[in-house]
Protein backbone atom coordinates (compact mmCIF):
# COMPACT_ATOMS: atom_id res chain seq x y z
CA UNK A 1 0.00 0.00 0.00
CA UNK A 2 2.36 2.53 -1.35
CA UNK A 3 -0.49 5.33 -0.72
CA UNK A 4 -1.79 4.26 2.35
CA UNK A 5 2.43 4.52 3.70
CA UNK A 6 3.11 7.49 1.73
CA UNK A 7 0.28 9.71 4.00
CA UNK A 8 1.62 7.75 7.33
CA UNK A 9 5.08 8.86 7.10
CA UNK A 10 3.96 12.39 5.32
CA UNK A 11 2.03 12.69 9.18
CA UNK A 12 4.60 11.04 11.00
CA UNK A 13 7.13 13.66 9.61
CA UNK A 14 4.87 16.48 10.73
CA UNK A 15 4.52 14.61 14.03
CA UNK A 16 0.70 14.97 13.49
CA UNK A 17 -1.83 12.31 15.36
CA UNK A 18 -3.42 10.19 12.60
CA UNK A 19 -6.16 8.03 12.73
CA UNK A 20 -6.52 4.78 10.54
CA UNK A 21 -9.79 3.62 9.52
CA UNK A 22 -10.94 0.64 7.93
CA UNK A 23 -12.98 -2.88 8.42
CA UNK A 24 -11.48 -5.68 10.48
CA UNK A 25 -9.11 -7.55 8.12
CA UNK A 26 -8.77 -4.95 5.33
CA UNK A 27 -5.05 -4.71 6.23
CA UNK A 28 -5.01 -2.17 8.66
CA UNK A 29 -2.47 -3.80 11.60
CA UNK A 30 -0.60 -5.07 8.67
CA UNK A 31 0.29 -1.38 7.80
CA UNK A 32 1.13 -0.12 11.36
CA UNK A 33 3.55 -3.30 12.06
CA UNK A 34 5.38 -2.07 8.98
CA UNK A 35 5.72 1.13 9.94
CA UNK A 36 8.51 -0.58 12.55
CA UNK A 37 10.00 -2.15 9.69
CA UNK A 38 13.68 -0.92 9.18
CA UNK A 39 13.65 -1.23 5.35
CA UNK A 40 9.99 0.51 5.09
CA UNK A 41 11.35 2.96 7.26
CA UNK A 42 14.24 3.97 5.34
CA UNK A 43 12.32 3.94 2.14
CA UNK A 44 10.08 6.83 3.48
CA UNK A 45 12.28 8.30 5.82
CA UNK A 46 16.03 7.85 4.28
CA UNK A 47 18.76 9.78 5.96
CA UNK A 48 16.24 10.46 9.07
CA UNK A 49 15.38 7.11 9.64
CA UNK A 50 17.47 7.62 12.76
CA UNK A 51 15.58 10.21 14.22
CA UNK A 52 12.20 8.69 14.88
CA UNK A 53 11.54 5.69 17.32
CA UNK A 54 8.25 3.54 16.47
CA UNK A 55 6.50 1.70 19.31
CA UNK A 56 3.76 -0.84 18.59
CA UNK A 57 0.92 -2.28 21.12
CA UNK A 58 -1.39 -4.51 19.72
CA UNK A 59 -4.12 -3.45 22.26
CA UNK A 60 -5.63 -6.73 21.87
CA UNK A 61 -3.25 -8.53 24.47
CA UNK A 62 -4.71 -5.91 27.35
CA UNK A 63 -5.90 -8.63 30.02
CA UNK A 64 -8.23 -6.53 31.33
CA UNK A 65 -10.14 -3.86 30.15
CA UNK A 66 -8.79 -1.15 32.29
CA UNK A 67 -6.56 2.16 32.77
CA UNK A 68 -4.09 0.08 34.72
CA UNK A 69 -3.86 -2.64 31.96
CA UNK A 70 -3.64 -0.10 29.60
CA UNK A 71 -1.16 1.67 30.79
CA UNK A 72 0.78 -1.73 31.79
CA UNK A 73 0.74 -2.49 27.83
CA UNK A 74 2.05 0.48 27.01
CA UNK A 75 5.29 0.57 29.78
CA UNK A 76 5.84 -2.87 28.93
CA UNK A 77 5.87 -1.91 24.64
CA UNK A 78 8.35 1.46 25.36
CA UNK A 79 10.60 -1.52 27.61
CA UNK A 80 10.87 -3.89 24.80
CA UNK A 81 11.54 -0.55 22.23
CA UNK A 82 14.26 0.81 24.32
CA UNK A 83 15.75 -2.52 25.48
CA UNK A 84 16.46 -3.13 21.54
CA UNK A 85 17.72 0.40 21.20
CA UNK A 86 19.87 1.24 23.93
CA UNK A 87 20.03 -1.74 26.40
CA UNK A 88 21.80 -0.55 29.10
CA UNK A 89 20.89 3.18 28.88
CA UNK A 90 19.35 5.12 31.65
CA UNK A 91 15.99 5.85 30.57
CA UNK A 92 15.47 2.51 29.90
CA UNK A 93 16.63 2.18 34.02
CA UNK A 94 13.90 4.81 34.86
CA UNK A 95 11.27 3.45 32.87
CA UNK A 96 11.49 0.02 34.06
CA UNK A 97 11.51 1.43 38.03
CA UNK A 98 7.86 3.35 36.92
CA UNK A 99 6.66 0.07 35.29
CA UNK A 100 7.21 -1.84 38.30
CA UNK A 101 5.69 0.95 40.87
CA UNK A 102 2.71 0.87 37.79
CA UNK A 103 2.45 -2.84 38.26
CA UNK A 104 3.09 -3.28 42.25
CA UNK A 105 1.42 0.10 43.38
CA UNK A 106 1.03 0.88 47.32
CA UNK A 107 -2.01 2.95 46.05
CA UNK A 108 -4.07 3.80 43.12
CA UNK A 109 -2.97 6.63 42.85
CA UNK A 110 0.44 5.53 41.84
CA UNK A 111 -1.08 3.85 38.75
CA UNK A 112 -1.21 7.16 36.68
CA UNK A 113 1.68 8.75 38.08
CA UNK A 114 3.92 6.05 37.52
CA UNK A 115 2.88 6.14 34.04
CA UNK A 116 3.04 10.42 33.76
CA UNK A 117 6.68 9.65 34.82
CA UNK A 118 7.74 6.79 32.50
CA UNK A 119 5.90 8.87 29.53
CA UNK A 120 7.73 12.69 30.49
CA UNK A 121 10.92 10.12 30.94
CA UNK A 122 10.53 9.57 27.02
CA UNK A 123 9.53 12.92 26.07
CA UNK A 124 11.94 14.72 27.77
CA UNK A 125 15.08 12.85 27.58
CA UNK A 126 15.35 10.84 24.37
CA UNK A 127 16.58 12.40 21.50
CA UNK A 128 14.51 10.88 18.94
CA UNK A 129 11.16 11.26 18.24
CA UNK A 130 8.64 8.78 19.26
CA UNK A 131 5.99 7.73 17.99
CA UNK A 132 3.03 5.48 19.78
CA UNK A 133 1.13 2.36 17.08
CA UNK A 134 -1.87 2.18 18.93
CA UNK A 135 -3.30 -1.04 17.28
CA UNK A 136 -6.91 -2.63 17.71
CA UNK A 137 -7.52 0.40 19.51
CA UNK A 138 -11.35 0.37 19.41
CA UNK A 139 -11.80 -1.50 22.69
CA UNK A 140 -9.49 0.91 24.93
CA UNK A 141 -11.32 4.12 23.46
CA UNK A 142 -14.89 2.63 24.14
CA UNK A 143 -13.94 0.81 27.86
CA UNK A 144 -11.82 2.89 29.79
CA UNK A 145 -11.68 5.36 32.03
CA UNK A 146 -11.88 9.05 29.57
CA UNK A 147 -9.12 10.28 32.15
CA UNK A 148 -6.39 8.27 30.47
CA UNK A 149 -7.31 9.70 26.91
CA UNK A 150 -6.98 13.70 28.75
CA UNK A 151 -3.54 12.27 29.88
CA UNK A 152 -2.46 11.43 26.82
CA UNK A 153 -3.31 14.85 24.90
CA UNK A 154 -1.61 16.72 28.05
CA UNK A 155 1.45 14.64 26.90
CA UNK A 156 0.94 15.49 23.07
CA UNK A 157 0.86 18.83 24.11
CA UNK A 158 3.68 18.97 26.00
CA UNK A 159 5.93 16.61 23.71
CA UNK A 160 4.34 18.37 20.31
CA UNK A 161 7.67 17.55 18.45
CA UNK A 162 8.11 15.19 20.26
CA UNK A 163 5.24 12.17 20.64
CA UNK A 164 3.14 11.40 18.37
CA UNK A 165 -0.01 8.71 17.80
CA UNK A 166 -1.20 6.92 15.03
CA UNK A 167 -4.31 4.52 16.01
CA UNK A 168 -5.81 2.03 13.97
CA UNK A 169 -9.70 1.52 14.23
CA UNK A 170 -12.96 0.31 12.60
CA UNK A 171 -14.61 3.31 12.98
CA UNK A 172 -13.95 7.21 13.05
CA UNK A 173 -12.88 7.75 16.43
CA UNK A 174 -15.76 10.31 17.50
CA UNK A 175 -17.99 7.62 16.31
CA UNK A 176 -16.34 5.02 18.86
CA UNK A 177 -16.66 7.45 21.67
CA UNK A 178 -16.51 11.81 22.20
CA UNK A 179 -17.79 13.01 25.20
CA UNK A 180 -16.34 14.52 27.96
CA UNK A 181 -12.13 14.09 28.54
CA UNK A 182 -12.10 11.25 25.40
CA UNK A 183 -12.85 14.42 22.89
CA UNK A 184 -9.76 16.45 23.97
CA UNK A 185 -7.95 13.13 22.82
CA UNK A 186 -10.21 12.84 19.41
CA UNK A 187 -9.30 16.76 18.76
CA UNK A 188 -5.68 15.81 17.47
CA UNK A 189 -7.19 13.71 14.57
CA UNK A 190 -10.36 15.22 13.51
CA UNK A 191 -8.71 16.88 10.69
CA UNK A 192 -6.07 13.82 9.99
CA UNK A 193 -8.10 10.16 8.97
CA UNK A 194 -6.69 7.59 6.48
CA UNK A 195 -9.50 5.49 5.42
CA UNK A 196 -7.19 2.36 4.32
CA UNK A 197 -7.24 2.03 1.02
CA UNK A 198 -8.38 -2.03 -0.80
CA UNK A 199 -4.86 -3.44 -2.07
CA UNK A 200 -4.13 -2.81 -5.80
CA UNK A 201 -4.66 -6.09 -7.68
CA UNK A 202 -0.42 -6.61 -8.22
CA UNK A 203 -0.56 -6.46 -4.61
CA UNK A 204 -3.12 -8.67 -4.14
CA UNK A 205 -1.76 -11.41 -6.26
CA UNK A 206 1.11 -10.97 -4.55
CA UNK A 207 -0.69 -12.29 -1.25
CA UNK A 208 -2.38 -15.02 -2.90
CA UNK A 209 0.82 -16.21 -4.42
CA UNK A 210 2.51 -16.22 -0.69
CA UNK A 211 -0.82 -17.76 0.90
CA UNK A 212 -0.83 -20.66 -2.02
Amino acid sequence: RPADLSAVFGAVRAMECLSVVGVSNLGKSATLRSLTDPMVQKQYLGDEQSDYLFIYIDFNQMLVMSDQAFYELVLRACIDALREKEPDGQVLGDVQDAYRGLVAPTSAFEVPLSFAQAMATIGDRLPERVVFLFDEFDGPVAGIDGRVFLNLRALKDRHERGITYVTATNRRLAQIRSEGEVAEFIELFEHHVLYISMLAEPETRRFVARFA
